[in-house]
């Protein structure tokens, strides 16, 4: 069975949302390897299209250019339009990293860490950072915000502890939490956790 890792990553940019997901293995969250792994970013905008011509909209042209200002080898993949709302799709890539004694893998990517003690932490560069205070700066206000769906498939009950984070939309300051085998849940980062990972490049989301 797989385990499912999705990590989304809300910006609002020109008061829209965006979301980036990804998904691995639990055995390569356990393992010693360091690997890129795909993620989908998806940006609500007010249209893909001008009117009902097949011509692209101002702001799926200005988002073009605003996301790889950001996310290094981010690729334009399309926009889709969901009832009233309007996404512009993007491919990224995350690197899941194992131990890194303090020091992110990637200057310029989204890093999952995880080492022989803590589960999960999430790592976003200085790099990155400042791309986010330039395009905020630019183009209007920018947010940041996480969320996390992860499935249990180890084949037994799963322990874990949460800092600072909602887990199935209950809020936990600290907690001791176990998943049931099979079980997928949620976690959503707190604008503490956030702005922790912003200012000092890492955040523990989950530990062991």
């Amino acid at each position: 069975m797989k385990r499912t890792l999705l990590l989304t990553l809300l910006l609002l940019l020109f008061g829209c949302d965006a979301e980036v997901d990804t998904q691995v293995n639990m055995t390569d969250l356990l393992s010693s390897e360091n690997k890129v792994i795909p993620g989908d970013l998806r940006v609500e905008i007010s249209s893909c299209h001008e009117g009902n011509s097949k011509t692209p909209s101002d702001a799926l042209i200005e988002i073009q250019g605003k996301i790889p200002i950001i996310f290094d080898d981010a690729e334009y993949a399309g926009c889709t339009r969901n009832d009233f709302d309007s996404y512009a799709h993007f491919n990224i890539p995350i690197l899941l990293a194992k131990s890194t004694e303090g020091k992110l893998l990637s200057d310029s990517h989204i890093n999952l860490i995880s080492d022989p003690d803590t589960l999960l932490t999430l790592g976003i560069p200085e790099k990155i950072k400042n791309r986010i205070e330039h395009v905020g700066g630019e183009f209007g206000s920018l947010e940041l915000g996480v969320n996390i769906s992860i499935t249990n498939d180890t084949g037994k009950p799963f322990p874990f502890h949460v800092i600072s984070a909602y887990v199935e939309d209950e809020p936990h300051v600290f907690s001791s939490l176990t998943a049931k085998e099979g079980a997928t849940f949620s976690v959503r980062l707190s604008d503490v956790s956030i702005d922790n990972a912003l200012e000092k490049g890492t955040s523990v989301v989950l530990f062991r």
